[in-house]
């Protein structure tokens, strides 16, 4: 091997670490925070759907004995029937929030990330045209948080790294199949 292609091959394992170094601290750094958040984002959907079918279910059966609940109002049933968005919404965020948070190698990672994130952009688009808008500024904190989680997680399982067993540093950053350069 001459010493100008061991010189450019240094030189492109300097420029790898210097585009790993950054994906890998927003990666460590950010996964226990969008995990929390996810499961905060899930724990409130999940609180709506409770208060709102409580009262639906309580204003239909007010004033209707039992045997008299065979013809329900259609007002009522199209609430509970609309409540299925954000129930599966927030039991994904909460599900994707704890795979997340534990980092075990049961679940893959990175479909849990990619999840959570496709579930936050469409909460978002969501909330933004609804009657809960007020919640917006939460929404739009975790769809950037989750953004930038997604981002580098999905950097980094391009190059090869397995989510469960990421390193502290770009030194003892191995991906699948390689030898270690450091």
């Amino acid at each position: 091997m001459t010493q100008s292609s061991r010189n450019n091959a240094e030189e492109s394992i300097g420029m790898q670490r210097l585009q790993l170094d950054p994906h890998l601290q927003v990666y460590q750094r950010e996964r226990n925070r969008t995990a929390l958040f996810w499961m905060f984002a899930g724990g409130i959907h999940l609180l709506y759907v409770y208060w709102l079918s409580t009262n639906v279910l309580v204003r239909l059966t007010r004033f209707q004995k039992p045997s008299q609940l065979s013809f329900p109002d259609l007002p009522g049933l199209f609430e509970l029937h609309t409540l299925g968005l954000p129930l599966l919404s927030g039991l994904l965020l909460i599900i994707c929030g704890l795979i997340v948070w534990v980092h075990s190698g049961l679940f893959s990672p990175w479909v849990a990330i990619a999840t959570g994130f496709w579930t936050t952009t469409a909460c978002c688009v969501g909330i933004f045209f609804s009657p809960m808008c007020m919640f917006m500024p939460f929404y739009g904190v975790l769809f950037l948080q989750s953004r930038s989680f997604y981002e580098s997680a999905r950097f980094l399982v391009v190059k090869g790294f397995d989510l469960c067993n990421l390193p502290v540093s770009s030194c003892a950053a191995v991906p699948l199949n390689r030898e270690p350069t450091c």
